[in-house]
């Protein structure tokens, strides 16, 4: 069944479910989103350019290695593992593009921090145990839509924090990769809602970072 509203056309057999979503990303042909893998490099490259400057609240460059290496007091206190190089490179991009920095980013749903939580974490993730590209693009693919799949729910402006959505699509990219299934992807994406759901959005500043 079809509406039409204010041009608008709503097809109900075309919405979006996470069933589909999984299983869209098991099934397509990676060949036709590797833009998924060049989006998640672009974004990384973003991060990059905030260790080597001092952008917005340099929460990035603050835990990046080269930092912890230095400071033994940060390492003893962040550690130097996948999850701080994962918030280091997350929050670095939003650090750059939060202060202007003349950096592209690939975004999701019209948001350059939805698109850099959603791919960033689930990029490196999969670098670090060395999985395979085909592995790599299907968890992207995975949590880009993911994010789609939670955002058709909230309308085009909402109080809640976007990264709140973003991450809950890395969750279940990384769920993915590390061997999980549908169901565990549901529980992933439960947890991230009952953790984090709270988190608002006051608008777009150096301060998004934090939440990244």
């Amino acid at each position: 069944s079809s509406s039409t509203t204010k041009g608008e056309t709503i097809r109900d057999s075309e919405s979006l479910t996470l069933r589909r979503v999984y299983d869209f990303a098991q099934e397509v042909d990676v060949n036709d989103v590797t833009f998924l893998m060049d989006g998640a490099e672009i974004n990384k490259q973003a991060a990059e350019t905030s260790f080597a400057n001092e952008y917005g609240h340099k929460l990035g460059r603050l835990l990046h290695s080269s930092t912890l290496q230095q400071t033994p007091q940060l390492q003893q206190l962040f550690g130097d593992t996948i999850f701080t190089k994962i918030v280091s490179y997350t929050c670095g991009a939003c650090d750059a593009r939060r202060s202007g920095a003349m950096v592209p980013v690939m975004s999701n749903s019209g948001s350059g921090n939805q698109g850099i939580s959603c791919s960033v974490p689930g990029y490196l993730y999969a670098k670090e145990n060395n999985c395979t590209r085909e592995q790599t693009l299907r968890a992207l693919a995975l949590s880009n839509l993911t994010v789609i799949y939670i955002k058709q729910s909230l309308g085009r402006l909402s109080a809640l924090c976007g990264c709140v959505v973003a991450a809950t699509g890395s969750a279940a990219g990384i769920t993915l990769l590390m061997g999980g299934q549908y169901q565990e992807i549901t529980y992933a994406i439960k947890n991230m809602i009952a953790n984090i759901s709270g988190m608002i959005c006051d608008g777009a500043k150096p301060g998004c970072a934090l939440k990244v």
